[in-house]
C-alpha cells in the first residue's frame, strides 16, 4: 500500500510540475518579451528583463519537446524532430538581443542550460510516474 501512495504523489508532483511551470514561464515571458528601445537609459533595464526571459523562454521550448516525447513516443524521429525545435529557438534566441555576438551566445547559451535541466528533471518526474 505504501508504493501506491507515493506513485500517486509523484503523479500528482509532476502535473503539478508541469502546471506550474507552464503558467509561470508563459506569465514571465509574456511580461517580460524583450522590445527594443530607443531609449539608451533603459538598457540596464533590458539586461535584466533578458535574464529573466530567456530561461522561461527555453524552459517553454523544452515543455513543447516534452510534450512530443509523451504523444508519440521516444523513437529516432522524434530525438530529431526535438533537436530541430530546440536549435531554431536557439537561433531565435540570439535575434533578442542588440549585443555583439558572444554576449548574444552567452546569454542564449545560459538560458538554454537552465531550460535543459528543467526537462531532465521534468523527465525523471515523468519515468518515475510511469514506473
Amino acid at each position: 500500500m505504501k508504493a501506491d501512495n507515493q506513485k500517486e504523489y509523484v503523479i500528482y508532483l509532476y502535473r503539478g510540475w508541469i502546471f506550474a511551470s507552464a503558467l509561470v514561464s508563459f506569465i514571465i515571458c509574456y511580461r517580460f518579451y524583450p522590445i527594443l528601445m530607443e531609449n539608451i537609459e533603459n538598457i540596464v533595464t533590458a539586461d535584466h528583463k533578458l535574464i529573466v526571459f530567456l530561461p522561461c523562454y527555453f524552459i517553454l521550448t523544452y515543455l513543447f519537446v516534452h510534450g512530443i516525447y509523451r504523444v508519440t513516443g521516444v523513437t529516432v524521429l522524434v530525438h530529431y524532430i526535438s533537436a530541430f525545435i530546440v536549435t531554431i529557438s536557439f537561433v531565435y534566441s540570439l535575434t533578442y538581443m542588440d549585443y555583439p555576438l558572444l554576449v548574444r551566445l552567452t546569454a542564449s547559451f545560459y538560458g538554454l542550460v537552465i531550460g535543459f535541466a528543467h526537462f531532465l528533471f521534468t523527465t525523471f518526474l515523468y519515468n518515475h510516474k510511469k514506473a
